[in-house]
């Protein structure tokens, strides 16, 4: 079953509207994002969220310490490095991170092939619990709420298969059933895609779950 992440989440609201997902998460210490918010809100909208929903918190913040510290204040249940880090910087932020914190690392979907297909594999091989493909634009790394080539993504996908890889960038009710059908993804990645007028859109979100859950009936190996 394809899991569902909601990003962005900013306010008791948004959580009310999201948390029927598979995981939440909070965009922190990354002021070029829309969806910003700060450490202490982050850490109350964890505390909030519904158990069994798992908690995400997203930064492009590289340094090791500085992530760790973020951590223990907002003790999400996993880390997204939202920033295209080395293979050894990764492995060095794991190794400091708390043991229940999960890491998920980002490959940008606009490189060469051969050059993704090597990240992938070392990172799938590294200490991180799961990959997110998301789409790089406009100078921006991820967050973008533009679509990339879903074929790159399969193929990613099947390099580092089982490992997970979550697959983001423009995704919206409209599409993500053919995203699926086409990356067959671990679980997808929805922002933008959920939202009116900056605000998660209860009814967005109910049918962006309901095309996932009716996309895996017609998905095929």
């Amino acid at each position: 079953m394809v899991k569902v992440k909601i990003c962005g989440n900013q306010t008791s609201d948004d959580l009310k509207v999201t948390a029927k997902a598979d995981a939440v998460g909070f965009i922190v210490a990354t002021p070029e994002s829309p969806r910003n918010i700060e450490p202490k809100t982050a850490s109350r909208l964890v505390k909030e969220t519904p158990p069994f929903t798992s908690t995400v918190m997203v930064t492009t913040v590289v340094e090791p310490k500085v992530l760790c510290e973020l951590v223990v204040k907002v003790e999400p249940d996993y880390l997204q490095l939202h920033s295209t880090l080395t293979l050894s910087r990764t492995k060095e932020i794991a190794r400091s991170m708390p043991n229940a914190t999960g890491i998920i690392a980002l490959i940008t979907v606009k490189e060469n092939l051969d050059d993704l297909k090597n990240r992938a594999l070392k990172l799938a091989n590294s200490p991180v619990d799961a990959l997110l493909l998301d789409s790089k634009s406009e100078g921006r790394t991820g967050g973008t709420g533009h679509v990339h080539d879903w074929n790159i993504s399969r193929t990613i996908r099947d390099t580092v298969h089982p490992a997970p890889v979550i697959l983001a960038g423009g995704l919206d009710p409209e599409n993500v059933g053919k995203a699926i059908c086409k990356v067959r993804p671990y679980a997808v990645d929805v922002a933008t895609g959920v939202e009116k007028d900056e605000d998660k859109s209860d009814q967005k979100v109910e049918r962006f779950m309901e095309e996932v859950n009716d996309s895996e009936v017609k998905s095929v190996p």
